[in-house]
């Protein structure tokens, strides 16, 4: 089992307990060909943000690099207390940390035209990390999107939510750790692990088939 807790688990987490337990535990799935594609755009959108930026940091970004005080710090990654996240950039702003006069916020790069719920939740993630690191929780990031088009978050109101979603991750990095119910909905269809979790809700005859039937016909997720 991976006993540390990334971005990707806890944006799986917010589209379902389950696929962050299994993703946790290593297990591999059959990536979905939307998935896919979601992906590629999403690299290809890094790629071009990348090229826009002059300042450059890659590879692990412990205090003393953040406190040097860079306007834009790229492909920095922050470890801490078990808790993983990658950046795509972080930005100087003036906010007071531990860091002085100054502090960084989260920018993260995604594959879509618009943003969904799972990725507000990543970027949270990505900023209660950071907030760990420079003692100092940022107020807000942004989110890149296709074309980069930036989308500013307010993040104050989510740390909450990531607080509660780390409990439960941590909860399952326990050996005795039971795997989530099975409880489909709408993602399950581009999920990587629908082909195991399907046959164990129809043995159980699970009400949430129902949910993923009146599902089969929508796009999977939000529109590109």
């Amino acid at each position: 089992m991976n006993r540390n807790i990334s971005l990707d688990v806890v944006e799986a987490y917010s589209l379902c307990p389950r696929k962050a337990y299994l993703l946790m535990q290593g297990q591999d799935g059959v990536s979905h060909e939307y998935e896919m594609m979601v992906k590629e755009q999403e690299e290809a959108n890094r790629e071009a943000y990348r090229k826009g930026v002059a300042e450059n940091a890659t590879g692990t970004c412990a205090f003393p690099e953040l406190a040097a005080g860079r306007k834009v710090l790229v492909g920095a990654t922050v470890q801490i207390d078990g808790l993983e996240a990658p950046y795509d950039a972080l930005k100087r702003v003036k906010e007071a940390s531990g860091l002085g006069r100054f502090s960084y916020e989260p920018l993260m790069v995604v594959g879509t035209r618009q943003v969904n719920k799972s990725q507000v939740i990543g970027l949270a993630y990505l900023g209660h990390v950071l907030g760990q690191a420079q003692n100092h929780l940022p107020s807000s990031g942004t989110i890149i999107r296709i074309g980069n088009q930036p989308f500013r978050v307010k993040l104050t109101s989510k740390y909450r939510e990531i607080e509660t979603i780390l409990a439960a991750l941590k909860a399952c990095r326990e050996d005795s750790a039971e795997p989530p119910p099975v409880v489909l909905n709408r993602h399950c269809p581009s999920c990587p692990f629908r082909d195991s979790c399907r046959p164990l809700a129809e043995q159980e005859d699970n009400l949430s088939l129902l949910e993923t039937a009146r599902c089969s016909t929508e796009l999977f997720g939000p529109p590109l």
